[in-house]
């Protein structure tokens, strides 16, 4: 199980994507996250290497002691982390306390369709929400904040989630029954046509936009992989 408290620099996948300057980490809150966003990669990119390692929060309270604080910056200096939350509650909440942090957090994307940013201004960090489609905009949005309920199986079509029992079962605020349909739906991810996963192309869009906007920036220089 990977987290932050165990993540050693050494043992991660390296990647060596030739326009690349970064070890790029995409943080994010669970397994089942993990499996459909390799899923999604597979099903829009057509390929199966990835540019970015995945480390997993397994919670996404874990986030704030170590981006606020800078922990994760200082021990691992050659790599990028983008921390991906649920557009919900807890996702704005924490997105809140960097937006207090002036002083060192500055907005890099205000808009939800792109997914809503902040990056560190001198570290390599980036934290946001998961963009949001607008045939989903009554789930998240700016003006909703903290009502927000937005999550990454949400980025569905609708049929998908009632075949395989998520609608049912948050409709009927069944915990268990909630989790054990979201692995169900996370392990045939895989399986989904491509078509499916359209509202996945504004995440893998927001990183290729964060690599650019770093490949352009002093953090060039401090991270590069060339020797």
């Amino acid at each position: 199980m990977s987290s932050f408290s165990s993540f050693d620099i050494h043992s991660s996948t390296t990647y060596s994507h030739s326009t690349w300057l970064f070890y790029l980490i995409l943080v994010i809150e669970g397994e089942t996250d993990k499996m459909i966003l390799e899923s999604a990669w597979i099903k829009i990119r057509n390929k199966e290497e990835r540019e970015f390692d995945i480390l997993l929060l397994y919670g996404a309270d874990f986030i704030s002691p170590n981006f606020l604080d800078e922990k994760i910056f200082k021990k691992n200096p050659n790599k990028l982390f983008i921390c991906m939350l649920d557009s919900d509650t807890k996702g704005y909440e924490i997105l809140n306390k960097f937006e207090k942090k002036k002083e060192k957090w500055e907005i890099f994307s205000n808009k939800c369709e792109e997914g809503l940013c902040y990056k560190h201004k001198e570290m390599g960090g980036y934290i946001s929400l998961l963009p949001v489609p607008e045939f989903r905009k009554s789930l998240a949005s700016n003006e909703m904040k903290k009502n927000s309920k937005l999550t990454i199986e949400d980025l569905f079509p609708d049929e998908l989630l009632k075949k395989y029992g998520i609608k049912e079962a948050r409709d009927a605020n069944n915990s268990g029954k909630l989790q054990d349909a979201k692995k169900k739906f996370a392990e045939e991810s895989k399986n989904f046509d491509k078509a499916s996963f359209e509202s996945f192309e504004p995440i893998f869009a927001l990183i290729d936009k964060i690599v650019k906007d770093c490949k352009g920036s002093s953090l060039a220089a401090q991270k590069s992989l060339v020797s």
